[in-house]
């Protein structure tokens, strides 16, 4: 038997191209499913791997096995999340920030409001996904009432949950980050402050400029009477409606416990919560946690609509999703196909300017190819960590701040990607449409790019100053 091989570049390239080409023609022309495609993909993968290059298939199960092993509670918290969704629809939490919303906020501001609301729940809680399928879905159902596109409203708060979830402390994406690079999250944090801080800023003044174009005469004074009533009338709005959303912000903020368990809890508290103030038996409660809230009587087709979703059973699409990425990702890997082709770019890298250029660029373009934002990360700071820290002597901090300004917020972008199924899931309308409105993910990535070519040293901590660190830690040690 022939000795099992990896790819080469030309290899590598002619079989990514192929992948590529793969997920765009089922996504655009064919309208094939996204695991279809992933799976087709995977397939190629596989199939050169194990006849061309000789490679066990045994070998790639192995690889996308521990890709699984490590996406575990991720799937997990897809779980979660589903049940969060239909349990504070049902309980009447959402129903209440979309009423007051309707009541009190200006077309104005909405777009802004959107924005800054979902990046301080986000933030302090860490959790992009719960965020969207709450507040996020609130926002959407207030933005129809105003008379403001669900697009636009839908890219501010897409841009205002993953902008808190890539830089709160306490999310998973900064953890994973740190986990990799050995850098605390909160140093990740402080140095994304010129780049993912000040584009927030920017973002926040675009969307309050932008909402200005919207008066008092968008609003639709019938449909939203008709929603107002819907709510009124479907629910009992009191504020105790809102203790699943303050008990998770309070023990997300004040307390050490991890998320997943916190999330669970707002869970069980909806379920009470539900039954005390919706007059629902926890049975149906339950039933809204795994099905989904279904809201079919309230007066209104368009409060119907919005609040009809949710559940565990509505995320089994993603999740089977999930897998298949991971699989995809793990067989790439293993065969080598991402290897070879950072081998070559390595190359033609000769300058800061062109590191950080090109290694957002490949942030963001594996994230499209794995639909993984956590193979991204994990990937590109595996290949260029040499790079940074030996060819061009930057700390490890510098590669943190560029993976993580460029590939977690294009999880919700991608349209195969899972953040961008929930996103798109949750709001009724394809990733597509609103990804043009996601302003705070594209513009860290340009001031990144922009500051790698002409910011100061001073912002660049150097490997020097690293190895300095690690010396200082092991004699206190």
């Amino acid at each position: 038997m022939k000795t099992s091989r990896k790819v080469n570049f030309w290899e590598a390239l002619i079989l990514f191209l192929a992948c590529v080409l793969v997920m765009l023609l089922g996504a655009i022309s064919l309208k094939t499913a996204t695991g279809a495609n992933l799976g087709i993909c995977a397939a190629l993968i596989a199939t050169y791997a194990c006849f061309v290059c000789r490679i066990q298939f045994n070998d790639l199960i192995k690889e996308a096995v521990k890709n699984v092993q490590r996406a575990f509670p991720s799937i997990l918290f897809i779980m979660i999340v589903g049940a969060v969704a239909g349990s504070w629809i049902a309980c009447g939490t959402v129903p209440f920030i979309m009423y007051w919303g309707l009541r009190l906020i200006n077309p104005k501001m909405l777009l802004f409001i959107t924005f800054l609301v979902l990046a301080i729940v986000s933030m302090a809680t860490g959790q992009a996904w719960s965020t969207i399928t709450s507040i996020g879905v609130a926002m959407a159902g207030v933005a129809i009432g105003l008379g403001v596109p669900v697009p636009l409203a839908a890219g501010a708060a897409v841009s205002g949950a993953f902008l808190g979830d890539k830089w709160s402390p306490i999310s998973d994406v900064p953890a994973l980050n740190a986990g990799i690079s050995g850098v605390s999250t909160f140093r990740i944090f402080s140095h994304m402050m010129p780049t993912s801080g000040l584009g927030a800023l920017i973002a926040g003044v675009l969307y309050l400029i932008v909402g200005f174009f919207f008066t008092a005469d968008s609003i639709d004074v019938a449909l939203t009477a008709e929603m107002l009533n819907g709510l009124s009338g479907t629910f009992n709005l009191n504020f105790l409606v809102l203790l699943p959303l303050l008990v998770m912000l309070a023990l997300s903020i004040f307390t050490k416990l991890p998320t997943t368990p916190v999330v669970f809890g707002s869970v069980v508290l909806a379920v009470i919560t539900g039954a005390i103030f919706q007059r629902k038996s926890i049975l149906e409660m339950i039933d809204a946690c795994w099905n989904g809230a279904v809201v079919s009587n309230s007066g209104s087709e368009v409060v119907d609509k919005l609040l009809t979703k949710g559940g565990v059973s509505s995320f089994a699409s993603l999740i089977i999703l999930l897998l298949i990425a991971l699989v995809f990702a793990g067989f790439l890997a293993r065969a080598g196909v991402l290897d070879a082709i950072m081998e070559r770019l390595s190359k033609i890298i000769k300058s800061r300017g062109t590191l950080i250029l090109i290694s957002s660029l490949t942030s963001v373009l594996m994230v499209w190819c794995t639909s993984s934002v956590y193979v991204s990360m994990i990937l590109n700071f595996t290949l260029y960590q040499k790079l940074y820290c030996e060819k061009f002597g930057l700390h490890r901090i510098n590669l943190c701040r560029t993976v993580n300004d460029c590939a977690p917020m294009f999880g919700a972008i991608v349209p195969w990607s899972n953040g961008a199924i929930l996103a798109s899931t949750a709001f009724g309308i394809s990733a597509m449409s609103y990804a043009p409105y996601v302003w705070a993910c594209y513009i860290p990535i340009i001031l990144g790019i922009i500051y790698g070519y002409v910011g100061k040293d001073k912002m660049y901590p150097t490997y020097e100053q690293e190895l300095a660190e690690e010396a200082a830690v092991g004699a206190e040690g």
